[in-house]
């Protein structure tokens, strides 16, 4: 306590309240301490330290949880805290940390130094050896043993102090970055820290003395949760197993060690305030005598089983979509989250569904034949929307997103793309005159798909294209039954699709064609 300016009251009683729970929001948190300790009747003063610096004053809220009396204060205190140079024993264990350092630095370079002149000379010797052996060999004056024994020894004399010159570089490198961090953990102690610290100061009443529990809680930002998923698939057994996490942030000024974590999608700090009212201005204008069709783009959605809610649209959402209702997840243990800012992921729930496996292809958007599987959340609460770590057998695949998906709803989930799958795709427009008969315009669109497969094992691929579906009676759309490759289902949505049994180290080839009728006297743009 010496440390702080101004510093704690010492009149006070210390409380050891250490934090029991955290729910974590979007963007803040609501941390829990409960403290129990024994107290005489009458007014008690008690001070819980290290408490977050960021808390919310008017957040802070304590009571008795049990015992005969009531809290009848509870505010927040701050202090500075001691600059690093008032503690003079860790500069000075720092101070000597670095003239170690530099001394064996310097050792090393010795050493480096030495084993470098010894290997020159070394090798000086060895050059020397190899000119006088010719002049030897003329003179008849060499004896082959001791001539072998010198090389040998001279040999292994260089890769000894080559070996050891080496291993002073590295322990040099080693050295050298040992130092730079110390002389960087020096200039930080020769800095002022602009540390806060907090406390909580409690008035306490009681009638009647003896053991009691104080529950405190108060609210903090700097902390926020977001949810993370990973989902596992098994391709024998054709079942899923999902796995639902909360990825955790915080710098709050206080470590959560062993604690509750529940998350919550509740959005504390959204307004309540309605939306501004302008005045919208009505204008008439003579209606347009010509008409005029263009083709566009529209999404689907589809929903999940009878009584599930639809799907939600693909958006980019600020916080967590709970699908309109607040959701609070528990998590599976009690866990610890550092306040450094660093992710911590903190395990939800899990479920394993069964799976329906299929390769999927879609050549128009992307010409690559997915693995995709179709499975049922059998948790007793939804999927939140996040990103999904993709998993097999022979470990991680990739990462995909999910979005909510309510309790016993479907969902799918791709696993990315079969590389022993090929595919390639044409498309062939024509667009013929207006005939003499009816004056009617006719595009023709022809779709030809080449699918190869490199792999031994056989598969079966269910291969949708679209086909464009009218509104109005001026454009019509046929589909030519003779010049497309029959088996095909026909949706209402336009989407035509086959499964396609392609056996291994086969090829085949599929096509589709279709025409769009425009009636005369139509501005159309396909």
């Amino acid at each position: 306590m010496a440390d702080l300016f101004p510093p704690i009251d010492p009149e006070r009683v210390v409380l050891d309240a250490p934090i029991d729970a955290v729910t974590l929001f979007e963007d803040r948190a609501i941390v829990t301490r409960r403290g129990r300790m024994t107290l005489d009747a009458g007014r008690q003063r008690l001070v819980v330290s290290s408490v977050a610096p960021v808390l919310q004053d008017v957040s802070v809220r304590a009571e008795l949880a049990e015992g005969h009396g009531a809290v009848t204060d509870a505010r927040v205190q701050r202090a500075l805290r001691a600059r690093y140079a008032q503690h003079p024993e860790v500069v000075q264990a720092t101070d000597k940390e670095i003239d170690n350092l530099r001394r064996a630095r310097a050792r090393s370079a010795d050493d480096q130094q030495r084993a470098a002149l010894r290997y020159t000379n070394v090798c000086r010797m060895l050059g020397q050896g190899a000119t006088e052996l010719p002049q030897d060999v003329a003179w008849g004056l060499v004896d082959g043993s001791d001539w072998k024994k010198t090389f040998e020894t001279l040999f292994e004399k260089s890769r000894g102090l080559l070996r050891d010159a080496v291993n002073a570089n590295i322990e040099q490198q080693k050295i050298a970055a040992d130092l730079v961090n110390a002389i960087r953990r020096r200039q930080r102690l020769s800095r002022q820290s602009h540390g806060v610290a907090a406390w909580i100061e409690l008035d306490i009443h009681l009638t009647v003395g003896g053991d009691v529990e104080i529950i405190i809680e108060y609210t903090t930002p700097n902390a926020m949760w977001r949810p993370s998923h990973a989902a596992r698939l098994d391709t024998a057994a054709k079942t899923l197993t999902f796995t639902s996490s909360a990825a955790i942030w915080q710098r709050t000024g206080e470590d959560w060690s062993g604690v509750q974590i529940v998350c919550s999608t509740a959005r504390s700090s959204l307004g309540t305030e309605p939306p501004l009212l302008n005045d919208d201005l009505l204008t008439a204008q003579r209606k347009s005598e010509e008409v005029n069709f263009a083709a566009r783009e529209v999404a689907v959605q589809t929903t999940g089983p009878a009584g599930n809610a639809p799907a939600a649209p693909k958006v980019a959402l600020p916080g967590v979509d709970d699908g309109g209702e607040v959701r609070n997840l528990t998590g599976a243990h009690r866990t610890d989250v550092p306040s450094d800012g660093d992710v911590v992921f903190v395990p939800l729930f899990s479920f394993e569904s069964p799976a329906t496996v299929q390769h999927v292809l879609m050549a128009e958007v992307d010409p690559k034949v997915f693995l995709k599987s179709t499975q049922q959340n059998t948790a007793a609460v939804p999927i939140l929307a996040g990103p999904v770590e993709l998993l097999r057998d022979s470990g991680a695949v990739g990462t995909s997103e999910v979005l909510f998906v309510a309790p016993n709803a479907t969902f799918e989930l791709g696993f990315g793309p079969q590389d022993e799958l090929r595919i390639a795709r044409d498309v062939y427009r024509k667009e013929t005159e207006p005939t003499r008969l009816d004056k009617w315009t006719h595009h023709d669109q022809t779709i030809e798909l080449y699918l190869s497969n490199l792999g031994a094992e056989g598969r079966t691929i269910q291969i949708t294209e679209r086909v464009p579906v009218s509104e109005v009676e001026e454009i019509r759309i046929h589909l030519d039954d003779t010049q497309s490759t029959t088996g095909y289902v026909l949706d209402e949505q336009g989407f035509c699709t086959w499964q396609f049994d392609l056996p291994g180290d086969e090829h085949r080839k599929l096509r589709l064609k279709w025409r769009l009728s425009v009636a005369p006297d139509i501005t159309f743009s396909l």
